[in-house]
């Protein structure tokens, strides 16, 4: 069995508004295994990108992180100091940004903006040799060594995102939290982008935590997925059981939201909206939008239960079975 690498306990991350808190991640528990693929999906809104960002220690005021662990090989990433946060980012955990564009800097080169990265961490390193590392993670990331001296306004989307994953990988991290990594791009990039992603993750033997609300996405490239739901954790297993027989009530609307090339017809939505974390409904988040509610439902906060082994999720129909 592989040894957990990354575990996430109760991670709680709130955004200060005039009028209270905004709980965008709310007790999030789950772990990343070493060599693992994990998928974190849901709806736009429903906290994938700030947990990501807070489990590299980005979130910037008026976020916080208001309580839980983020332990990486047994350490509190919570705990430490910005200085040390530093030294881990990209080291030990590194994060391939939503937006390529916005990351990279328009008026630096692309071997720049790589070797800065390395620099950061250590400026022992001589320039030449630095020069002779960058084609080398281009190659990596399946890029030609020309692609050093472009700026990014030369390089198309797909080849952006490419640059931001060799930068990512520039010090052999041991976790790469990937953040809809194919947003923007088309479905031959997408597909050639992931492959890519693939290949990287299993040459350096690292984890891959994948961030995204395209569940055909997450069911080629995954190997266990969790589901959000307005900030809270809802459902978590291995990606084949999940799509075979999704348990929870938002995982199996999700699912039912792909098309299907056998049956034709209007494609599917879930009905409603997402709530609003500043004052969301009681009991089950998910209460007001779902097809099996029950009258507990609006009253009590269901837990987090392991229906069967390596089977967890947070419903009152499970638990209602377990009494």
């Amino acid at each position: 069995m592989k040894a957990e690498l990354l575990q996430v306990r109760n991670l709680r991350v709130y955004y200060q508004t005039a009028v209270g808190p905004l709980k965008a991640v709310d007790d999030v528990t789950f772990s990343l295994k070493s060599g693992e693929r994990f998928g974190l999906a849901g709806e736009s809104g429903s906290g994938k990108s700030t947990l990501a960002f807070a489990l590299m220690r980005l979130i910037k005021p008026p976020g916080y992180i208001e309580g839980g662990q983020v332990l990486l090989d047994g350490g509190d990433l919570t705990k430490l100091s910005e200085d040390e946060m530093h030294k881990v980012r990209l080291a030990q955990i590194a994060l391939v940004p939503q937006g390529a564009m916005n990351s990279l800097n328009p008026v630096m080169r692309i071997k720049d903006q790589i070797i800065d990265g390395i620099v950061d961490h250590s400026n022992e390193i001589p320039r030449s040799a630095l020069e002779e590392r960058v084609p080398e993670l281009l190659e990596r990331v399946e890029l030609g060594p020309e692609v050093a001296n472009m700026f990014p306004h030369e390089l198309s989307g797909g080849m952006k995102q490419r640059v931001c994953l060799a930068i990512a990988i520039s010090l052999s991290p041991r976790v790469i939290i990937a953040d809809e990594p194919t947003s923007a791009l088309d479905v031959v990039v997408q597909r050639q982008v992931m492959l890519t992603l693939g290949q990287v993750q299993e040459s350096l033997g690292a984890s891959v935590l994948l961030v995204g609300h395209d569940m055909g996405l997450m069911a080629q490239f995954v190997d266990r997925i969790g589901v959000l739901y307005a900030g809270k954790l809802v459902e978590v297993g291995s990606v084949r059981e999940v799509f075979k027989e999704p348990l929870h009530p938002y995982t199996q609307l999700l699912i039912a939201c792909l098309p299907s090339l056998e049956e034709k017809g209007e494609f599917k939505g879930i009905p409603g909206l997402p709530p609003l974390l500043l004052n969301p409904p009681s009991g089950c988040v998910f209460h007001p939008r779902c097809p099996q509610v029950m009258s507990r439902c609006s009253l009590e906060v269901p837990s987090l239960e392991e229906v069967c082994p390596g089977r967890w999720v947070v419903c009152h129909l499970y638990t209602e079975v377990k009494r």
